[in-house]
C-alpha cells in the first residue's frame, strides 16, 4: 500500500543532514567531510521507542590509505548483531577486525580479515590477491570457519583473463573454483565464466560475484557438488541505447543428493533520452 514519507535535507559543502519520518518512525542521517576525514551517522527510532544507530569516520592520513572505524547499534528487537568494526587499506593490504555481539541472545562474534595484493607493471599486468579471513562466534555449535582465497588476474591490451579459488575450513572442508576470459572496451564488454565447487554443508557455503546487468545484484552461493557457468555480454550501442545480455547455467551431478540444475536467460534494453 501507499506510504505517506516527509523529508527535509539540507545539502551544504562540508555538511550534509537529512530528517525522515513516516508513520511508523523517523530517522536522521548526518554527513561531514573535513580535510583529511569523513563522518557520517544515522539514528533512526519508531513511534514505539525503539531505537538504532549506526555512526563511523573515515580518516585519509595519505594519499591511498585509509583508516575507518564504525560503531553499529541495531536493537533488541531487530534480533540482529551490534558492535564496532575497524579497518585499514593501504596500497598493498587491507586488515578489517569486526567484534559484534546479539543482544536478545548474548551470542558474541568477531570476524578478521586480511588481504594483501602485489602487482607488477608492464605491457602483462599481473593482479595476485591473497585473503585470509577468521570468523569466531563462541556460543555457535561451530564457533569458528577459517576462509582462504586466492584471485589472479591477467590483462593485454582489451583482453582479461582471470580466476578465483576458495577453501572454507568448517564443519568440512569446502571449495570453489573459476576461470574466466574477457574482452572489455568502451562499447562492448563480453566474459566467458566457468567453474567447479564442493560445498557439502550450508554452513560451509561460498559466495561469488557475478556480473549482471545494471539493476541487478547476483552472488549465489555455492553449495552443493557441481559446476557452474555464464556468458555476460554489455553492449553500448550508441549514446542513448545499451544491450546486456546474461546466460547462466548452474547442475550438480555429483552431489550427495539429488538435485535439480538451473539454467537462465536474461536481456535488458535501456533507451537514455
Amino acid at each position: 500500500g501507499k506510504r505517506p514519507i516527509v523529508n527535509l535535507c539540507r545539502i551544504g559543502r562540508t555538511l550534509t543532514a537529512s530528517l525522515t519520518a513516516t508513520e511508523r518512525a523517523a530517522s536522521l542521517e548526518c554527513r561531514a567531510g573535513l580535510p583529511g576525514w569523513s563522518l557520517f551517522g544515522e539514528a533512526a527510532c519508531t513511534w514505539q521507542g525503539q531505537f538504532s544507530g549506526i555512526a563511523g569516520a573515515l580518516w585519509t592520513p595519505a594519499y591511498g590509505r585509509r583508516i575507518g572505524l564504525l560503531g553499529r547499534w541495531l536493537g533488541v528487537q531487530d534480533g540482529k548483531y551490534s558492535g564496532v568494526a575497524v579497518g585499514y587499506e593501504g596500497p598493498r593490504s587491507l586488515l578489517n577486525l569486526d567484534a559484534a555481539w546479539r543482544p536478545d541472545t548474548g551470542d558474541i562474534r568477531s570476524k578478521l580479515s586480511a588481504q594483501w595484493k602485489q602487482e607488477f607493471g608492464g605491457v602483462l599486468k599481473w593482479i595476485p590477491l591473497a585473503r585470509l579471513q577468521l570468523r569466531w562466534r563462541p556460543r555457535e555449535t561451530l564457533p569458528w570457519r577459517l576462509d582462504a582465497r586466492g584471485v589472479l588476474a591477467v590483462e593485454y591490451g582489451r583482453w582479461r583473463l582471470g580466476g578465483r579459488y576458495d577453501a572454507v575450513l568448517g564443519r568440512g572442508f569446502a571449495w570453489q573454483w573459476y576461470a574466466e576470459a574477457g574482452y572489455k572496451s568502451e562499447r562492448l564488454a563480453c566474459w566467458l565464466r566457468g567453474g567447479l565447487f564442493k560445498v557439502d554443508d550450508w554452513d560451509d557455503r561460498i559466495y561469488v560475484y557475478e556480473r549482471d546487468a545494471p539493476g541487478n545484484f547476483t552472488v549465489p552461493a555455492r553449495y552443493g557438488r557441481g559446476w557452474n557457468a555464464s556468458c555476460y555480454v554489455a553492449w553500448h550501442i550508441s549514446r542513448h541505447h545499451s544491450l546486456w545480455l546474461r546466460a547462466s547455467a548452474v547442475y550438480y551431478p555429483w552431489n550427495l543428493t539429488e538435485k535439480a540444475g538451473r539454467t537462465e536467460l536474461r536481456l535488458q534494453y535501456r533507451c537514455k533520452m
